[in-house]
């Protein structure tokens, strides 16, 4: 910390080195290795038989991330101030595709926050960032097991925070732009492509409400509206759709009640609205609520802390579509139960 006149500083400095091989099969579906960081590292053994019977394994792409970050929070009276800037170093080499991603970026990010007496703060952001490209999958009609150049995007935020009595109330609007790497639908209305062209757009609103509604029960609630477009693209009828799989609406609850010292009653219920399966839109699939219910212990047994969890995930069994991703939908899991025991050495 370092303070210069009435203002506090509190600087930062950070480094990155990012490393993600990829992997593919001739005859099997691609494989990509997982990626650590410095503080953060990822071993990931390959099996035994790496190399499947007739299927020569090679390397089809690496990236390589170097970055580094500086920032400084400041404070002055009421006011507190962010900024940081983060160069990048993309280096990306596609082995079996004869192309080369080579990118040097400053990415800045700012946020000012105002406290407005001692419960109330609201706040403004922008932020830049840089990210790995998409990989089209095999159901494209132009796959490729390597991913495609770097992504930009940048994104605004305006929000209000606030302590109500037992209740953290937040509340934000956003804005964020990205470049668009996605599905897409060929010039006969049929055929799967997979493009890099136009911005992918989001502008949303969220709200969370957390906090004690009595003597032993708490409460957690959040509630996103997310309008989705692709705009300024050249492509078939894809301005103006909405990404595949984004819902537009979408809302959490979770309520817990300790019934006696030590042991605690859950549920929890979540809604997701309607999701386009198809750029342009022509087809959906439907929303979905899922409730889940569980009873956790928590206590001492022997002079070491033990939490026993069980929760039944799905507990109404909803049939629903969890997910879609280029033409490929996956089903919703269904009912589960679940035991856990955690204890400390």
């Amino acid at each position: 910390m370092v303070q210069t006149g009435a203002a506090k500083h509190h600087l930062t400095l950070s480094a990155d080195r990012q490393v993600d091989p990829r992997f593919i099969g001739t005859g099997s579906v691609f494989l990509a290795i997982d990626s650590g960081t410095l503080d953060n590292p990822v071993d990931v053994p390959r099996p035994a038989d790496f190399r499947l019977p007739n299927d020569p394994v090679y390397r089809s792409s690496r990236t390589i991330q170097l970055s580094g970050t500086l920032a400084d929070r400041i404070e002055l009276g009421p006011w507190t101030a962010l900024l940081a800037v983060r160069y990048i170093d993309f280096s990306q080499r596609n082995f079996d595709a004869t192309s080369a991603y080579d990118v040097r970026r400053f990415t800045p990010s700012v946020g000012l926050l105002r406290r407005l007496g001692r419960d109330v703060s609201v706040y403004a952001s922008y932020a830049q960032s840089l990210e790995q490209g998409a990989t089209p999958p095999v159901s494209a009609t132009n796959p490729t097991a390597t991913p495609l150049g770097p992504v930009g995007s940048d994104q605004f935020e305006l929000g209000v925070k606030t302590q109500l009595g037992r209740f953290s109330a937040t509340a934000a609007v956003f804005h964020l732009r990205r470049d668009y790497q996605g599905a897409s639908t060929r010039a006969d209305g049929v055929t799967p492509d997979f493009v890099v062209d136009g911005k992918q757009v989001h502008t949303g609103a969220e709200a969370t409400l957390s906090g004690r509604i009595a003597r032993g029960w708490n409460v957690i609630a959040g509630v996103t509206w997310l309008d989705a477009k692709i705009r300024n693209a050249t492509g078939f009828a894809i301005n103006g759709s909405a990404p595949d799989g984004v819902a537009k609406f979408q809302t959490t609850f979770f309520v817990e009640h300790e019934a006696v010292r030590g042991l605690f009653l859950n549920a929890g219920l979540f809604h997701a609205s309607e999701r386009e399966i198809e750029v342009p839109n022509n087809r959906q699939i439907g929303g979905f609520t899922t409730v889940d219910a569980g009873v956790r212990w928590v206590g001492d047994v022997g002079g070491r802390a033990l939490s026993v969890n069980a929760n039944v995930e799905n507990m109404l069994n909803e049939r629903y579509w969890g997910g879609e991703y280029f033409h490929i939908l996956s089903l919703g899991m269904p009912r589960q139960f679940k035991l856990t025991v955690s204890t400390g050495f």
